[in-house]
């Protein structure tokens, strides 16, 4: 990745970036790389001449929706939520905090049971169809329970750490 020549050096020798400039510059790292520590990420930038602390790494992250999940092989590895918006994602984690009951994964399938207060499984499984979350191939639902559909296994997994890190915790 080529760091442009409008952009400035700042006074420990690195690149200065904007922020907006600094978060595109770590969305691009995290679709073309696995990383799997902040350290990681840390490393790639000073590489390129920008130097940045833990904190603003931190930030930046949570910013860009970017979260810990588990590949099927058990390691842990940081990858990028794509959300339309974050306020949609909020209602989707608040609606999943308060009705969904169970939680089970059968290979690349998951299944979500869900309080059965008003058909509220239709509701949750259009409000993940909106998101066009592209790890959920589809959604079919019944009156307590979603069965979401993804294309493989991994896919599967990251729907449910997704699903299960938002449940009540009384239920997990």
């Amino acid at each position: 990745m080529k760091v442009g020549k409008n952009r400035s050096k700042n006074v420990f020798g690195g690149i200065f970036l904007d922020q907006r400039q600094r978060r595109a510059m770590i969305a691009k790292i995290f679709d073309e790389n696995t990383i799997t520590t902040q350290d990681q990420i840390l490393k790639i930038l000073n590489e390129l001449g920008v130097n940045v602390t833990q904190a603003t790494i931190s930030r930046d992250m949570k910013a860009l929706n970017i979260v810990k999940m588990s590949t099927d092989d058990g390691k842990t590895v940081y990858k990028q939520l794509k959300v339309q918006t974050k306020k949609n994602y909020e209602k989707l984690y608040s609606e999943i905090y308060e009705n969904v009951l169970g939680l089970q994964t059968i290979q690349f399938i998951n299944l979500i049971k869900t309080s059965a207060n008003l058909g509220y499984a239709n509701i949750l499984a259009a409000r993940l169809d909106d998101l066009e979350i592209p790890e959920i191939a589809g959604t079919l639902a019944g009156n307590d329970t979603i069965v979401v559909f993804s294309k493989n296994n991994e896919d599967a997994k990251y729907v449910y750490d997704l699903i299960y890190e938002h449940m009540d915790d009384s239920l997990k």
